[in-house]
């Protein structure tokens, strides 16, 4: 009998010892696994980051160019009447300038002919010879301005050729104060945290804002570079080299002590660039707190592997379940619009190409809208109310739409609303008149009720356009046509030509 218990203890150990090997062994693989997907996640919480704050920076670089652009479009058909009555009619022409000034953004508005004298918006004579912007251009051109005679400001310049019989006969320049942008471009949710600058070529800074210190003390990026420290090999010239040979990325800098990751992009205006500047302590808090979810999961693992590391394949069950639903999480994350919960710009171009790429001979509407005047909402009523109608606005354009329609927020105040398979062209109208008598019912307020309204263009799949990109540019030429012709309206791109309301 004792020799019986012997061989049984025997066995009871070597099984004990073989579970035991077996549980130190799926441990050390459990952490293997768990340590890789700690690492991994790291690397996600960098890249994530890193794409939010270059995001940023390409968004207001966006926002900036969007502002200039509409500024030189707004004043082309002044420049036309302008070549046309010239220093002859300077009655006229004063006029003309005063009422580009008075209607834009602008605060100056001259006129110059070739030798360089003119007439600004406020009927005072002017002399641009020896400004270092002035020429008789063919094409709109875009300059930078730092104190520069005209008025004594800083000011971002449209430069818009005027022609009478097809030759360019004079020049309108149009000028808007860079400090006008700060409130466009401000980072409110970051505090003192972080900072935003836009520099062209050479580092000149063009405008500035929340906390820069001494990256603009010299009123130049470059020059202050130049006093910085970075990591590594690195130094102030292959920095810069860096920041001009790549199309948008990320530096590591330290300025007076402090570390931060500047993050560019270019504009698509000369080789101006926009930055946003963020502490490196704000960065690292951002990723912890991206991480946490990552860190629970990892404990709660091992706890479990821990307790029962007898339950080898439920435990790696749960690992990959947890996996899977934080990478879900995230994805989903990703491709929604914060404010309106409807899809963001890349997720919404994604869908359109992916339904144009699986669908090639069916017919869609891309609807293209901008909420008209919507600066003079978060101006009057506040951007809280501004928020508020642009989170009722998505919630309402989601349900106004097919399941199957895509609908997002690109930007802004800008929707997309592409509307897949439509059988028969008589539709087109009815579903744009449609969406137009959807925002004379729209009305936003609890005690004061606003009604916005919307200039929209259109477009048509694949007539005028078999790709997002030619989809997306005609809607926009058609909804830029509404809004030269008074805005609060229709136009199809074929005919830009506002649709008629029924």
């Amino acid at each position: 009998m004792g020799e019986l218990e012997a061989m049984k203890d025997s066995s009871k150990k070597s099984a004990l010892f073989q579970l035991l090997g077996l549980a130190l062994i799926f441990v050390i693989l459990s952490a293997y696994v768990l340590g890789s997907f700690y690492v991994r996640s790291r690397s996600e919480a960098r890249d994530y980051i890193e794409k939010k704050f270059i995001s940023a920076a390409e968004d207001r670089g966006n926002q900036v160019e969007t502002r200039l652009s509409g500024l030189a479009e707004t004043a082309a058909p002044i420049g036309s009447l302008l070549g046309k009555a010239g220093l002859q009619d300077r009655e006229e022409s004063v006029r003309l300038l005063g009422a580009l000034a008075d209607n834009t953004d602008a605060y100056l508005a001259v006129y110059a002919g070739p030798s360089g004298s003119g007439v600004d918006s406020r009927g005072r004579d002017r002399e641009l010879s020896g400004e270092a912007y002035f020429s008789m251009l063919e094409e709109t051109a875009f300059f930078y301005g730092q104190d520069e005679g005209t008025d004594g400001k800083n000011a971002l310049i449209a430069a818009v050729p005027c022609r009478e019989n097809g030759k360019t006969s004079g020049m309108l320049y149009v000028y808007l104060d860079s400090c006008r942008l700060e409130e466009m471009l401000e980072l409110p949710a970051y505090g003192d945290k972080a900072f935003y600058l836009l520099t062209d070529s050479g580092g000149t800074i063009m405008a500035q804002g929340g906390y820069p210190g001494n990256f603009a003390a010299e009123g130049n990026l470059k020059k202050a570079m130049g006093r910085a420290e970075f990591d590594g090999d690195e130094s102030p010239d292959t920095a810069w080299k860096k920041i001009q040979g790549y199309k948008e990325g990320t530096i590591a800098v330290s300025m007076d002590g402090a570390g931060y990751e500047l993050f560019f992009s270019p504009m698509g205006i000369n080789d101006w660039r926009f930055y946003v500047g963020v502490r490196e302590e704000f960065l690292a808090n951002s990723r912890n707190e991206y991480l946490a979810p990552v860190r629970k999961t990892i404990v709660g693992i091992l706890l479990t592997v821990g307790l029962f590391s007898g339950l080898l394949l439920i435990t790696n069950f749960i690992n990959k379940y947890f996996y899977n639903e934080h990478k879900k999480v995230l994805e989903e994350k990703a491709s929604k619009d914060l404010l309106t919960d409807l899809s963001n710009k890349t997720a919404t171009e994604y869908l359109i190409k992916d339904y144009i790429e699986t669908h090639p001979d069916s017919q869609g509407l891309l609807f293209v809208l901008d909420v008209d005047n919507f600066k003079k909402i978060n101006d009057t009523q506040g951007h809280a109310f501004g928020d508020e109608v642009l989170r009722k606005l998505g919630t309402r354009l989601r349900g106004e739409c097919r399941i199957t329609d895509i609908v997002g927020r690109t930007g802004g105040d800008e929707f997309i609303i592409f509307m897949k398979d439509i059988k028969e062209e008589s539709i087109f109208i009815k579903e744009a008149q449609r969406l137009h008598r959807f925002f004379g019912d729209f009305q936003v307020g609890e005690y004061v009720k606003y009604s916005p309204a919307a200039s929209i263009g259109v477009a048509v799949y694949p007539r005028d356009g078999r790709t997002f990109e030619e989809l997306y540019k005609a809607a926009d030429s058609a909804l830029y046509s509404v809004k030269r012709n008074g805005k609060n309206g229709v136009a199809f791109y074929e005919t830009k030509m506002n649709v008629k309301m029924e």
